[in-house]
C-alpha cells in the first residue's frame, strides 16, 4: 500500500507552532522503523525555493504514482479526467491536440493590498448553479475557440489548444493567497488573463450573483485555471484510476487551507489512529508498504523494509521520541 497525506507541513507560523505540540506515536514508530526518503522538486521548480513551485508536493507524488514524469505546473489532471469521461462527446470534432485545462469558479476577495482567492466550497456552489454560471461565461470562451464542458465535482474543463503545455499554479497554491502572485507569466497565457477579465466585468452586475448576494452567498466573480495539458498515451497507466493499493487521504487539505489549526491538529491525531496506524501494522507483518507525508515545500516518503522478529518486536513496543517527527513536519 501507498498512503499518500497532502499538508502534513505547512508554512503557516501558526500552524509550524501546532505541529510542535502534536502527538503522533505510530507515525513516531514509522519514523524509527522505516526507510526515509526525500522526494526532488519536479522538473522546473527551483531546488532552493520549493514552496513557490506551481506543482505542490501532494500533487507531484500522486502523479508519479500514475506514472507520468512531472514537470512543474504542467500535470495534465484535466486531461485525465476529460478521458475518464468521456470527453469531447460523440459527434464533436476531436481535432489534432487534446489539450484541456480545469476552470474552477471562484470569488477573489478585494482586499487594501492585495486580490485574494476564498476557498471554492465557501461559494456553495451546487450542480445546477456551477452550469448556470458556466452558461453565463460560455460566449466568451466559445469565441476564443474553447469548448467548456460542466462536471459533477462543480468545476469546469476546457478544450484549446493554447493549454497544451501552459504552466499553471495549481489552485491549492493560491487559495487564501494573493492570486497576483500566482497568475501565470507565460505569454501563452495573455488570452487566459483577458478572459479572466471579461469574465470578472460580466458577472459583476450578472443577475445570477444580484440573487446570491440577495441571499447572503458570496458572489462568483473569477475562475482559476490549472491541470493544463494533454493526456498520456492512451493505453498508458497514467490513463487509468490510481492503483487500489494507493490511498490519498486529504483530511488535512481543507482545514490547512482554511487556518484552522486545531481542526488540523485533531485531524492529524486521528490519521495517526487510523491510516497511519494501520500502515505501520502491515509494515510490521512483512508488507509492502509506502506512506508519503507532503507539505507546502517536500515530500518525505517512509518505505517499508524487511526487518527480523526481534525488530518487528522492538517496533511495537519501543516509544519513540516524538522530537524526530516534528523535526521532519518542520522540514516539510
Amino acid at each position: 500500500m501507498h498512503l499518500i497525506v497532502p499538508f502534513a507541513g505547512v508554512m503557516s507560523e501558526a500552524g509550524r507552532a501546532a505541529a510542535r505540540e502534536l502527538a503522533l506515536p505510530h507515525l513516531a514508530r514509522a519514523l524509527d522503523g522505516m526507510a526515509l526518503q526525500w522526494l526532488a522538486a519536479p522538473a522546473g521548480a527551483d531546488p532552493q525555493e520549493p514552496e513557490l513551485s506551481l506543482t505542490p508536493p501532494h500533487e507531484h507524488v500522486r502523479a508519479l504514482a500514475w506514472g507520468m514524469t512531472v514537470t512543474d505546473g504542467q500535470v495534465p489532471w484535466a486531461a485525465l479526467e476529460a478521458a475518464r469521461l468521456g470527453l469531447p462527446r460523440a459527434g464533436a470534432e476531436a481535432g489534432p491536440i487534446q489539450a484541456w485545462g480545469r476552470l474552477t469558479p471562484a470569488h477573489w476577495q478585494l482586499g487594501t493590498e492585495q486580490i485574494t482567492m476564498l476557498a471554492p466550497q465557501l461559494l456553495a456552489l451546487d450542480s445546477a448553479a456551477s452550469v448556470a454560471f458556466l452558461e453565463a461565461v460560455r460566449p466568451l470562451f466559445e469565441t476564443e475557440g474553447f469548448e467548456l464542458h460542466a462536471t459533477e465535482a462543480g468545476h469546469w474543463l476546457a478544450r484549446h489548444p493554447v493549454l497544451a503545455d501552459l504552466p499553471c499554479a495549481s489552485l491549492d497554491r493560491v487559495i487564501g493567497r494573493n492570486v497576483d502572485l500566482w497568475l501565470p507569466a507565460d505569454p501563452r497565457a495573455r488570452l487566459v488573463r483577458r478572459l479572466q477579465n471579461e469574465v470578472q466585468m460580466l458577472l459583476h452586475t450578472h443577475p445570477l450573483n444580484e440573487e446570491r448576494e440577495r441571499l447572503g452567498a458570496l458572489p462568483v466573480n473569477s475562475f482559476w485555471l490549472d491541470a493544463c495539458g494533454v493526456a498520456p498515451a492512451p493505453h498508458s497507466a497514467s490513463t487509468q484510476a490510481l492503483p487500489e493499493t494507493v490511498i490519498e487521504d486529504d483530511r488535512l487539505r481543507d482545514v490547512a487551507l482554511g487556518e484552522d489549526w486545531f481542526a488540523w491538529s485533531r485531524a492529524f491525531a486521528q490519521l495517526d489512529e487510523g491510516p497511519v496506524a494501520q500502515a505501520l501494522q502491515a509494515a510490521r507483518e512483512g508488507q509492502s508498504v509506502k506512506l508519503s507525508l507532503c507539505g507546502e515545500r517536500q515530500v518525505c516518503t517512509l518505505t517499508s523494509r524487511p526487518v527480523t522478529a526481534w525488530q518487528r518486536l522492538r517496533m511495537a513496543w519501543r516509544r519513540p521520541p516524538m522530537a524526530a517527527v516534528h523535526r521532519l513536519l518542520e522540514a516539510l
